[in-house]
């Protein structure tokens, strides 16, 4: 008898096992690529079609249309997802009407729910969020899309909103959004977002804080390796506190930002960045050109803001007061190893020009010879950026058409620099080694003015030196040939 149930029990798991196998065989085989339009005609029929696990493939053009994933944990991408062409981004588009928000993210959908690859643009929302909103525990992945031209009219977050949730938010242009209080690019209130390699610019906060990035609330967000530039807390009628980041009621130390370019932003108070009972970590930045019709161009430490500050450049940001750095009352920031025009006490500090390579045109790697090389704690390079405006190219050139060089062939060496000096004279005997700096016309103005180009020249005949010398910065007054 015993016999027996065993054997007709085996038979039940044998049943059973066989079953659970089906249904994993079943599932791993499941998930399915649906093609928008071909599949569905409209985004929103592909996502309410699909399962977890599935794609949901756009071809480029415009989608009227606001879209809500509802739970379901996909990928909706364009074309860009299947074959890295950027230029499927600005063309996959998905235009809100400036009837709502134009993506919504609201019923706890996890890391597995992923946008990747659109524009997304024309939102509009009395709410929060007018370009892609993230609420309820949701934690997606919103990557490699342009958002731009979302407007929160009566509220926060017009580019992105993130409240209670954890997005990570990465390789995205967010630009031209705006929000009437707090976040013209992104709003963030609570939750553990990732903001992460982002450029985020030309975006308003008309009446109130953050033109780029608010971080209101308790928060642990990583904010890192962003370009921050061209943002604005306006004030209008309100408070207009920082342009490109304000961190507010952020009283836990879990605010991180690091290696981002804060420049350009501009703000009531705090034109860089605000503090205000907020305590983030802010290393390895490099905040220059940011401006405060008050106080505090760089940096406005407020009441009970206790932020860390090391390793970040503060250099040509402009304020009535407090051009670089304002700190007030009941605030006590520590700020080590940076380096601010007209000087900070602390520990490793510095008050030296940076030597960016070329700001004007947005490069703020650092010449080798800087300052902030190998400046900052325990010897690292202090800014967001560290050395990068690279040597000479050395091209050699084979006169004789022997495929060597040798001889009375040459190898030159060639860089240049922007306004530098006067217009060149008419001639010049060319030595058998020399560096020559000549003058470009870079503009056509038929004049020799700032935004033109000097370009050095070195050549040496008859072979390649071993070492390739090259100045990072041309000695005062050079003599200059054309």
């Amino acid at each position: 008898m015993k016999r027996k149930l065993f054997k007709k029990g085996r038979i039940r798991i044998t049943t059973l096992l066989a079953l659970v196998f089906f249904l994993v065989a079943c599932t791993s085989v499941s998930a399915t690529i649906i093609n928008v339009p071909d599949d569905y005609s409209t985004i929103q029929g592909g996502i309410n079609a699909s399962y977890d696990g599935d794609t949901v493939l756009v071809q480029p053009d415009t989608y009227v249309e606001n879209i809500d994933f509802n739970g379901h944990n996909i990928v909706l991408g364009s074309l860009f997802l299947t074959t890295s062409d950027t230029s499927y981004i600005s063309s996959t588009i998905i235009d809100g009407n400036a009837a709502d928000r134009v993506v919504k993210f609201v019923s706890g959908e996890t890391s597995d729910a992923k946008i990747i690859g659109f524009t997304i643009t024309n939102g509009s929302t009395p709410y929060t969020g007018a370009g892609i909103y993230c609420g309820s525990g949701s934690n997606p992945i919103i990557s490699n899309n342009i958002i731009t031209g979302n407007i929160a009219h009566t509220n926060h977050g017009g580019g992105i909103r993130c409240s209670d949730s954890s997005p990570t938010i990465s390789n995205n242009i967010i630009t031209g959004n705006q929000a009437r209080y707090l976040g013209g690019g992104i709003s963030i209130n609570d939750g553990s977002p990732i903001i992460i390699n982002n450029i985020i610019t030309e975006n308003s906060a008309n009446e109130w804080d953050g033109g780029g990035i608010d971080c209101d609330g308790d928060i642990s967000a990583i904010i890192s390796y962003n370009i921050i530039s061209g943002n604005t807390a306006n004030g209008v009628g309100g408070t207009g506190y920082g342009g490109g980041i304000d961190c507010y009621n952020n009283t836990s130390p879990n605010l991180t930002i690091s290696y981002n370019l804060i420049s350009g932003n501009s703000a009531k108070l705090g034109g860089g960045i605000l503090c205000q009972n907020a305590h983030p970590t802010i290393i390895n930045n490099t905040i220059t050109g940011n401006s405060a019709s008050s106080t505090g161009g760089g940096i406005l430490c407020g009441s009970g803001s206790n932020p860390t500050i090391t390793n970040t450049i503060f250099w040509a940001d402009t304020a009535p007061t407090s051009s670089e750095i304002h700190s007030g009352g009941g605030s006590s920031p520590v700020i080590t190893y940076c380096d601010v025009q007209g000087g900070w006490e602390g520990e490793g500090n510095i008050n030296c020009n940076p030597q960016f390579c070329y700001p004007d045109t947005g490069n703020y790697y650092l010449h080798q010879n800087s300052c902030c090389v190998g400046a900052g704690e325990e010897g690292v390079d202090i800014g967001a950026f560290g050395v990068g405006c690279g040597g000479c190219v050395y091209v050699p050139g084979d006169i004789n058409g022997d495929s060597s060089v040798m001889g009375n062939d040459v190898t030159y060496g060639v860089r240049y620099f922007k306004g530098l000096g006067d217009p060149p004279p008419d001639s010049c005997q060319l030595p058998d080694e020399s560096w020559l700096y000549v003058a470009g016309d870079a503009n056509g103005s038929c004049s020799f003015t700032g935004s033109d180009v000097t370009f050095l020249v070195g050549f040496f005949k008859g072979y390649t030196p071993e070492i390739f010398w090259c100045p990072d910065i041309p000695p005062d007054n050079p003599p200059l040939t054309r």
